[in-house]
């Protein structure tokens, strides 16, 4: 039977006298000398508790296990070799090592976010009311996201929270048009047209007083002098001078 001794692993015998196989050997005609070998152990905790003690060099197998409500997030305390894994394992050193399991709560609220912002916490069932509110110079177009409202082109509606986060967008149509002004010398601006107004273009004065304004380059279609339009689409008017 091997020796033992307090935090040590016995790992043989070994002496300079006689061959020691299988911890026999055959006396011979001296006295013989024999020395006992031992590698300490070191000592592995789990969130305070003693799992285990082993050699350096050693492949420790670990188990976080399960715990009620939570879920397993990571080992932390050494470097294990999967650290987000509830079973892994990890090589023993020199010395001691604590290990820790940390866990997640399993919360049955889930969050829902309206174009980023948090609106609150729900469970799963739970009535969702949504108010997109109002933008100035926009109407509401409709709700977009990943769960289906009631009426997805209302404002003011609601959804029957699921079991994940709901993320949430308000999709908006301008009530305006814009008439961008470019002429051919430099000069250029952009305005805001509200839907069914008149918008009076104007071209202002060239720099160069040898330039007279010659027509207007309306999306392709040519004109001369027009004192007012009514845009039905976003446009750019560019005017063309001549000597």
């Amino acid at each position: 039977t091997p020796p033992t001794r307090e935090g040590y692993e016995f790992t043989g015998f070994t002496s300079n006298d006689v061959e020691i196989v299988n911890n026999s050997f055959t006396m011979p005609t001296n006295d013989v000398y024999i020395s006992t070998n031992w590698a300490q152990k070191y000592n592995v905790t789990i969130d305070n508790i003693l799992f285990g003690q082993y050699v350096a060099g050693t492949v420790v197998q670990i188990d976080a296990g399960t715990k009620d409500n939570y879920t397993f997030d990571k080992w932390t305390g050494y470097n294990v070799n999967d650290e987000y894994s509830a079973r892994t394992y990890f090589t023993m050193p020199n010395q001691d090592v604590a290990l820790t399991t940390n866990w997640t709560p399993i919360s049955s609220k889930y969050n829902v976010y309206i174009d980023s912002t948090l609106l609150g916490e729900y469970e799963e069932g739970d009535r969702v009311d949504i108010n997109a509110g109002t933008r100035q110079n926009y109407t509401f177009s409709n709700w977009a996201g990943n769960v289906n409202v009631v009426n997805p082109t209302s404002s003011i509606t609601y959804f029957t929270m699921i079991s994940e986060t709901v993320y949430l967008t308000t999709n908006w149509t301008p009530n305006f048009w814009t008439v961008q002004i470019v002429s051919s010398y430099g000069y250029d601006d952009t305005y805001t047209v509200t839907k069914g107004n008149s918008f009076t273009l104007q071209y202002g004065t060239h720099s160069d007083e040898r330039y007279g304004f010659d027509y207007w380059n309306i999306e392709g279609t040519y004109t001369g002098e027009i004192p007012n339009i009514t845009p039905t689409s976003n446009i750019t008017a560019t005017a063309v001078w001549q000597k």
